[in-house]
């Protein structure tokens, strides 16, 4: 066998992926899209491959899905390329399912995908897209596995899942704008000449990968904060300043030799109560990840005693393609609207341990507190912490540090035997525009549940009923064996749901204390749309 033609040597946030990929903490990401189908393609054996040719496209626009990466195992990983694409290796169509039954299956599916390691990765890219088949009911179910009857259709699911190598969240929701756009309108001649066999993709030329993310961010970091952050990472134990308290972050610490066995819960807020919770969260000067963050640690404040945990500490994922430097010669091509890459960093948030005992103390009836207000404190001091570091990025910032880690593998496994660093951490991929033909890229969370302003135009126009539309979208990724005990996952649609994935590790967390957060989270959201107030 012909070595494997390298297409660039992977950037540090990148190996971080394949370190933690190869060693067994995180093993992927996932977005999935609900798609109402035109009734005049709905037959399957005309939207079979509609969809897939659609696909097709899109890996042609986008490199990172057109190669494989070897050597993870080391601390020089590298990008391949693959000559040939065999696309009934990476598409799946999965049997009709009822209405009733697809966020269960969903959830098992899901879980199922994010658990497991990516194969092959020298031979082929790491990737995957499944195709459910949504019926109203079981006798629209019936029908269409009878007959192929395409008014038994109600929508496509389509989940696309990857490595985290080949793009953060924020790429998922790319894919799924692109290929919106690719259904609603095909070009055969753009795909037909580089398919073999009707399933194969034939690239003779390697893929023009993006820069990496130090080359696209122009970090930078003052001497005191690079001092700082040696001295915590090499200084004498006995030197370092101790916390008053460990925030409480699980029932076990980290432990690499553990077998992977994650849990995933899905839930969706419906259109009409997230168009209630985004006003309201602005005119408590907060956001929706915000909100997210102080629903939790309300929840969390009711199951755990003060006694077991009497503080907690959580974690944001920040986008930083807003940071990329378009004038300069490596982010000139680049176009963060519309291409995969790696652009995140983290933040982190201490709740107050007065403002927590208060919370506390609100959520039990303990102390004539208001657990309305105290939540809403916590959702303000997170929101507060986001926007003043939004506000200085890419200055001091973690991610920066990266470059000077020689050996990633060590430095993930540093965490191992340690207790987790957070207690949750929310991931929000902000909100998608559920139609073409304007330029579908990831909106910001404020819009989640705001008026669509035409963008699918009149839905009682003539023809309106019958084009591609996104109705739903889910976002979700691997339960960390490090970092954070639990993984709280959001993403929006314009005028429409707002959907959380709950991921955590078996043993971990308490599973009847993780099955109450999620109600929790629900009954909050619920009675905050209905009567803006949690209702405790």
């Amino acid at each position: 066998m012909a070595d494997p033609q390298i297409v660039r040597v992977l950037g540090k946030m990148e190996q971080y992926s394949t370190a933690r990929h190869s060693l067994g903490l995180y093993f992927g990401v996932s977005v999935a899209c609900r798609y109402a189908v035109p009734r005049r393609i709905s037959k399957l054996d005309v939207l079979r491959p509609t969809i897939e040719r659609a696909v097709a496209r899109v890996v042609l626009e986008q490199p990172y899905m057109r190669v494989g990466i070897i050597d993870e195992d080391t601390n020089y990983p590298a990008y391949v390329h693959i000559p040939s694409i065999n696309l009934s290796r990476h598409i799946r169509w999965l049997d009709p399912l009822g209405a009733q039954d697809i966020d269960r299956t969903m959830e098992c599916e899901l879980s199922e995908q994010l658990s497991y390691p990516w194969e092959n990765l020298d031979r082929q890219p790491p990737w995957k897209v499944t195709v459910f088949i949504i019926c109203e009911s079981k006798e629209d179910t019936d029908k269409y596995n009878d007959n192929n009857d395409p008014d038994a259709i109600a929508a496509v699911e389509v989940l696309y899942t990857y490595h985290h190598a080949l793009g953060d969240g924020t790429s998922g929701t790319i894919f799924h704008d692109q290929l919106l756009r690719a259904v609603s309108s095909p070009d055969p001649s753009l795909t037909s000449s580089l398919f073999s066999s009707g399933v194969s993709l034939t690239l003779s030329e390697p893929a023009d990968l993006a820069p990496t993310q130090e080359e696209l961010v122009p970090f930078r970091l003052s001497w005191p904060y690079f001092l700082r952050a040696v001295w915590r990472g090499y200084g004498p134990s006995w030197l370092q300043s101790k916390p008053d308290t460990h925030p409480w972050s699980g029932l076990l610490p980290a432990d690499i030799s553990r077998a992977y066995a994650m849990n995933l819960r899905l839930f969706s807020i419906p259109a009409g109560t997230a168009t209630m919770l985004v006003p309201l969260a602005r005119a408590h000067d907060t956001t929706t990840t915000g909100l997210f963050h102080a629903l939790t640690a309300t929840s969390l404040a009711r199951r755990l005693p003060a006694s077991e945990a009497r503080s907690f500490l959580s974690g944001s994922a920040i986008s930083l393609r807003r940071c990329v430097d378009r004038r300069t010669t490596n982010g000139g091509s680049f176009d963060p609207e519309t291409q995969f890459a790696i652009l995140v960093s983290s933040i982190a948030h201490s709740v107050p341990l007065e403002t927590l005992a208060r919370l506390r103390d609100a959520a039990v009836g303990r102390g004539g507190g208001n657990a309305d207000e105290a939540m809403w404190d916590v959702a303000r001091a997170v929101t507060a912490s986001l926007r003043e570091r939004v506000a200085t990025l890419p200055r001091d910032d973690v991610s920066g540090l990266l470059k000077y880690i020689a050996d990633m593998r060590a430095f993930v496994r540093y965490a191992d035997g340690k207790p987790f660093s957070w207690t949750w951490q929310v991931s929000n991929v902000g909100a998608m525009l559920p139609c073409p033909p304007r330029k579908t890229t990831a909106a910001s969370e404020q819009q989640v549940g705001a008026h669509d302003d035409g963008v699918c135009g009149n839905e009682a126009a003539e023809g309106a009923a019958d084009r591609w539309k996104i109705t739903r979208a889910v976002f979700s990724q691997s339960a960390l064996k490090t970092s954070a005990a639990v993984m709280l996952n959001l993403v929006g649609l314009v005028g429409g749901e707002l959907t959380c994935t709950v991921t955590w590790q078996d043993g971990i967390m308490d599973d009847k204390v993780m099955e109450d957060l999620v109600a929790d989270l629900q009954a909050f959201c619920r009675s905050l749309g209905d009567n803006e107030t949690l209702g405790l």
